[in-house]
């Protein structure tokens, strides 16, 4: 019997500590003391004006993680801002008939190339990167941009 007694003491004092530091937790979170770090974005161009990019897309913590909803943003791009183009060399029809329509992103040649504004256009994919926390930001300056270009050989 004592030890059954002690046995849910000892619960309950496990369970009551965990509530506590939920409920401070939350608390700090809510106050802006403990905050997500989101340094990266990943969506696709809606439209450009002059030097902002509009896009629609997810936030990714440093992590990895998603950290939101799709969102819309307005990023900045100037002289600072890295431009870097993934060039994909995409199979023939020939290639991919003898494949089943199937191919593997491993399998291609793929050439880095310093980006350009000019190529970016609505509907392109970018991978954009900042050193600031753009977390809960729905503009914010660019550290870099990277996009991929897909060429056809016919």
């Amino acid at each position: 019997m004592y030890n059954h007694l002690m046995y849910k003491k000892i619960i309950f004092i496990i369970v009551a500590v965990v509530a506590v530091v939920m409920v401070v937790w939350n608390l700090k979170k809510d106050s802006g003391e403990i905050k997500v770090q989101a340094n990266q974005f990943n969506g696709q161009i809606q439209s450009i004006e002059g030097d902002k990019i509009l896009a629609k897309g997810y936030l990714t913590s440093s992590s990895g993680e998603l950290v939101n909803e799709e969102k819309s943003v307005k990023i900045e791009v100037n002289n600072d801002t890295e431009l870097k183009k993934i060039i994909w060399h995409m199979l023939s029809s020939q290639e991919l008939a003898k494949r089943d329509g199937k191919w593997n992103s491993d399998e291609l040649i793929k050439e880095n190339q310093v980006g350009s504004m000019d190529d970016l256009s609505p509907g392109v994919s970018i991978e954009v990167k900042s050193k600031a926390n753009i977390f809960d930001k729905s503009s914010f300056k660019a550290d870099s941009v990277q996009y991929i270009k897909f060429v056809y050989p016919d």
